[in-house]
């Protein structure tokens, strides 16, 4: 039997009520670098937590992590760089102080690791009420893939990362 596995390649959660303002901080904001070991700032200045400070958010039976040094695409982001491997199903909640509609952006990107091989995945990630990605996989390692999302949320969001 054929072993598939699910990858997180890079989760950027934004979490906020709309506003205008460019200088605006939601009050519901989880920007998580997966597979990072350390906090990652961008020139913009949005912080993106590790994974170690990131683990309260995440249910998983078990995470491998991958990085490189750089990816053949031009002009990328460092959040491209890492990246979890869920070997089965993985949840990450989120509360959710205003609610509202939220933002959710995924930056995806099949990092390579030597024992899995990424581009073949094929997942889906869901919340509890929508299909933000189905049956997906991100076959074409020449590109980076960046998903947004407009979502209503109050209370607890939680996205879900299901293998298929």
């Amino acid at each position: 039997m054929e072993e598939r596995y699910l990858h997180l390649l890079l989760l950027f959660v934004s979490l906020f009520v709309i506003k205008t303002h460019s200088s605006f901080t939601p009050s519901d904001n989880y920007l998580i670098n997966c597979g990072s070991s350390a906090e990652t700032k961008l020139p913009d200045g949005r912080s993106f937590k590790s994974d170690q400070q990131s683990v309260s958010f995440l249910q998983t039976e078990e995470d491998i992590k991958t990085s490189v040094d750089t990816i053949p695409v031009s002009d990328t982001l460092p959040l491209y760089l890492t990246a979890r491997i869920f070997p089965g199903k993985a949840t990450y909640s989120f509360y959710i102080s205003r609610p509202g509609r939220h933002w959710i952006r995924l930056y995806l990107y099949p990092l390579p690791h030597p024992l899995y091989n990424l581009t073949d995945s094929v997942f889906s990630v869901t919340t509890d009420t929508t299909v933000l990605l189905h049956d997906f996989s991100p076959r074409d390692a020449s590109s980076v893939v960046f998903k947004e999302y407009l979502i209503y949320a109050s209370e607890k969001l939680s996205l879900y990362f299901i293998l298929f």
